[in-house]
């Protein structure tokens, strides 16, 4: 084939709504040469159609390989946490059984019962304080994180705001006042004797609550991956028997 014919075939392929680069693996020509070519060769409506269409379902397989690859890499990341997740289970499970104790358990099934379950981070919250130290010591043993490195939030109803509740869970918890963050809880009563009672009368054991968080879905996919495994354990236990 002559210049002339490989030249006539570049502007057919172009008006068939062709890339160059699709043209140049087609005919086999520089990219400068190609170029030189078509300068002067506007497509017409149809090739412009043809082009636009072509470039559409391009980007769209693109996007579409982009995104399966992008889920293959988080299932694949999921696993490897899975897998490493299940191998300190075990390891820990078997710590507590060897001790004669449920430490590492006992902490999943609290946060079972009473951690947050949405967001990206580990939480937990209880108005009971040695629950609370329970779960900073946990926390500091099974996943590795020093108390300066969690944050603390207390909760208190506002008709006791005055009473410093800061102070009580500062001293109890061993951490500085000054890392505490306080949100206020408002109540709504039902009706206007429950009103003019909590006015005159106030419980005083409240402490309000305190809640825990530590940043990072690592370690909050660690814990759940955890807590799945405890459940599984003990429907295969309660299965077997």
């Amino acid at each position: 084939m002559d210049t002339v014919q490989v030249k006539n075939m570049a502007i057919l392929l172009r008006n068939s709504g062709l890339s160059y680069s699709e043209i140049i693996k087609e005919i086999k020509v520089p990219k400068s040469t190609l170029s030189y070519w078509l300068k002067n060769i506007p497509l017409d409506d149809r090739g412009r159609a043809l082009l636009q269409s072509r470039l559409v379902e391009k980007q769209k397989r693109g996007r579409f390989s982009t995104s399966i690859a992008l889920r293959a890499r988080k299932v694949f990341k999921e696993k490897v946490a899975f897998d490493a997740a299940e191998k300190e289970f075990n390891v820990f499970c078997k710590e507590d059984k060897e001790n004669n104790y449920s430490f590492f358990t006992t902490g999943i099934a609290l946060y079972w019962s009473s951690g947050g379950k949405k967001g990206n981070h580990f939480q937990f919250v209880s108005s009971d304080p040695d629950m609370m130290l329970f779960m900073i010591k946990w926390v500091e043993k099974y996943v590795k994180v020093p108390k300066r490195d969690i944050r603390f939030r207390i909760c208190i109803k506002e008709a006791y705001m005055a009473q410093n509740l800061d102070n009580f869970w500062s001293r109890t918890l061993l951490i500085p006042k000054e890392s505490l963050k306080i949100s206020i809880q408002k109540v709504i009563y039902s009706n206007i004797n429950h009103i003019s009672q909590s006015k005159t009368t106030k419980n005083p054991y409240y402490k309000g609550s305190c809640m825990m968080t530590i940043s990072g879905v690592a370690i909050l996919r660690k814990i759940l991956a955890w807590q799945n495994l405890l459940i599984k354990y003990y429907k295969d236990t309660l299965n077997n028997t």
